[in-house]
Parts: C-alpha cells; sequence; structure tokens
C-alpha cells in the first residue's frame, strides 16, 4: 500500500506544512521525539535497539553494536573492504586484546582496538590488514606514515626543549 503524498510531496502524515497527525509540536515525527515521549526511546533516553541497558536488539552478548563486534565476527563498518574477510578471520581479530605495537601492555578494555593497515587509500583488507593497535600506536604510526622526517624532527626537538624536572613534594601540614 502506497502512503498518499500532499501538495508538497511528502507522505500527508509526516508533513509540518500540512499538519500531519504524524509531527509533534516540536515538529518532529512523533516517535522520535523524547520531549513528547517518543516511542523510538528507552526508559534511558537511549534509542531502544542500541541501548545496553536495555539489552536492545543490535547489541551484542559483548555489550558492542552487533555490526561492529569483531568478537562476533561481524563489520560493516565503512573502513573494512565488504566481504574480504571471512567470519572466523573477524573472530581472530576481535580475540586479540592486547596492543600488539611491541613492548605496548595497553589492554582493550571492553573497547575494541584499533585495525592496523597500510594506508594506500584501499578499505582495510587481508592484504593490508597488520595487526591491532591501542589508540595512541594507532596515531603515531599514521603520523609517521604521513609525516616521517616531520615526526621524528619535531619528538627530538620537543625532547630537547623539556628536559626531565624532579619534582619538588611539599609535604602539606
Amino acid at each position: 500500500m502506497t502512503q498518499k503524498k500532499c501538495e508538497h510531496g511528502r507522505q500527508h502524515s509526516r508533513c509540518e506544512e500540512c499538519g500531519g497527525i504524524g509531527i509533534c509540536e516540536h515538529k518532529r515525527q512523533k516517535g522520535f521525539c523524547k520531549e513528547c515521549g517518543g516511542s523510538t526511546f528507552c526508559e534511558h533516553g537511549r534509542i531502544k535497539y542500541t541501548c545496553h541497558e536495555c539489552c536492545g536488539s543490535q547489541i551484542c552478548e559483548h555489550s558492542k553494536r552487533k555490526s561492529q563486534c569483531k568478537e562476533c565476527g561481524n563489520l560493516s563498518s565503512s573502513h573494512f573492504l565488504k566481504g574480504s574477510f571471512t567470519k572466523e578471520q573477524i573472530k581472530e581479530m576481535g580475540a586479540i586484546k592486547v596492543c600488539q605495537f611491541p613492548n605496548c601492555l595497553v589492554q582493550s578494555n571492553g573497547k575494541s582496538l584499533n585495525s592496523d593497515h597500510y594506508h594506500d587509500g584501499n578499505k582495510i583488507n587481508p592484504n593490508n590488514y597488520r595487526g591491532e593497535l591501542c589508540h595512541e600506536h594507532n596515531m603515531l604510526l599514521g603520523w609517521l606514515e604521513k609525516f616521517p622526517e616531520a615526526a621524528i624532527t619535531n619528538a627530538i626537538e620537543y625532547m630537547k626543549r623539556r628536559p626531565y624536572k624532579s619534582l619538588q613534594v611539599t609535604e602539606i601540614n
């Protein structure tokens, strides 16, 4: 059944100018208006299907969005080449809980690590994937890859400007 369009080319019930019954006093669709208690929102004020506390339908057993959980083997992120990884490969990436940068001990603590890859203009795929990194090391490598000379020069210059100074601790009586 097709909905009847109004003179403004919209579905009549959703047209603000026509006074559609689906529009609230705040000029939003009733179901999507928090102030009116729209049906899209849960008791916590979040969209129902993405609320962790309500166990929304889009939340997985790992308390992440199903479409973004590596542990479940699901990825629909725009950074990944669609269909290039198998579900098993994605689960392997999700099983990594410690940053793979040498001597880094940062753990994921419930958050996903960043999937590191060669920045060759392509989306992440098995041919350019390098591993899982914490946010800081992912940013560091990105900067070193784009601006290697400047990154090293600036780091050395910073270290020269900012020598270590011992802190003076004063006792509070």
